[in-house]
């Protein structure tokens, strides 16, 4: 009898199974899109209590993450883990965006715990 975990298409599985759902990169692609113009349109088209709470989010905040996360590295991006045990990371992305590092911090923070709520979700 051969266990998943004895193959190696079953290690590749297990492994794919444990990687989160969603990283850096997915995070700044949705944001880069509710930056575009039409977005809201598309909202307003289907939801119109959605597009009330879109248009109230400050675009600035939204330039903001956006800076954050293109001040990251591709590695960072797809391993959100590594800034957050890494000060020295933290640190060079805050100077690469140009804001406090305790924005990077909450950025991380929120994202982890988006994170651990879409994985709730999946399970």
């Amino acid at each position: 009898m051969c266990l998943d975990g004895a193959n190696p298409k079953g290690r590749r599985r297990i492994a794919m199974a444990r990687r989160p759902l969603i990283n850096l990169q997915d995070f700044l692609e949705h944001v880069q899109l509710m930056r575009s113009d039409d977005f809201y349109e598309k909202v307003a088209h289907t939801s119109p209590q959605l597009a009330r709470f879109f248009e109230e989010r400050n675009p600035r905040l939204l330039r903001r993450i956006e800076s954050i996360i293109l001040s990251m590295t591709i590695f960072e991006r797809r391993n959100p883990r590594v800034l957050k045990l890494s000060l020295s990371r933290r640190a060079r992305v805050a100077v690469g965006s140009g804001v406090p590092m305790s924005h990077i911090d909450d950025l991380l923070q929120h994202f982890f715990h988006m994170q651990h709520y879409i994985d709730g979700l999946q399970s």
